[in-house]
């Protein structure tokens, strides 16, 4: 099935969005559906939501202040059922509704950050523990991350102070750049996930051992990254 899932997302007010959620895919396929039930935020006032307009490609709108993960369910018309989820995307500095249910609090008003350190022999583990966040709704910044003419230690220290919370990706070849932006993490208060990973050679699985550093909210941070990563999956985002 090649049906795949839609959004649209446009501001409204300071915290205020509204939204849409829709299939696209070929007409045959379209057609054997015959309506999909939309499971939303625990918050909204008759989270199940059923959809059989199949002109519209069964198209959901509504409104909100916080991303969020959508449930979807897919009746066929011979009677089979499939399942689907689709992360609602608002923006870069849009907040996360279960992610401030979870730590409560507010993130000021944009998602959770995070700064990630890592050397280029940790590039693969980097790129799964970035993108098993995003697809959670955290933002990630690194040292891809700088702005047109700014140098790299101001840069650094300019993405730690906006981060809530850092991760240190480390393996057996230790890397000086890497132990100095954890020492910056630490001075700056900030909890911090230390993460080695390794994987199989040619597997699509990354096993990251996690280890919390400082305070309890950093063991809470780390309840944001699975282990092991498929990296699979985690391509599809």
């Amino acid at each position: 099935m090649t049906i795949h899932v839609e959004q649209s997302a446009e501001q409204i007010a300071p915290r205020q969005w509204k939204w849409s959620v829709w299939l696209e895919g070929p007409g045959d396929e379209l057609d054997a559906i015959q309506s999909v039930t939309y499971q939303l935020h625990s918050s909204f006032k008759n989270p199940i939501r059923e959809i059989s307009n199949r002109q519209s490609g069964f198209r959901l709108d509504g409104s909100g202040w916080g991303q969020f993960m959508i449930f979807m369910t897919l009746l066929h018309r011979d009677g089979s059922e499939e399942k689907r989820q689709h992360w609602l995307r608002f923006g870069a500095e849009a907040p996360s509704k279960e992610l401030e249910a979870r730590f409560g609090r507010e993130f000021r008003g944009r998602p959770p950050t995070a700064f990630l350190s890592y050397s280029v022999t940790d590039t693969v583990a980097a790129m799964a523990v970035r993108k098993t966040l995003e697809a959670k709704g955290v933002s990630v910044l690194d040292a891809s991350s700088l702005g047109p003419g700014e140098t790299l230690s101001d840069g650094i220290e300019n993405m730690i102070n906006l981060s809530d919370f850092g991760i240190s990706i480390i393996s057996d070849i230790s890397s000086e750049w890497v132990n100095q932006e954890t020492q910056q993490m630490r001075k700056r208060k900030l909890p911090v996930l230390q993460i080695n990973a390794d994987s199989a050679p040619e597997s699509l699985n990354v096993n990251l051992k996690i280890q919390p550093l400082g305070e309890q909210s950093a063991t809470d941070f780390a309840t944001l990254i699975d282990s092991p990563v498929d990296l699979g999956k985690i391509r599809q985002y």
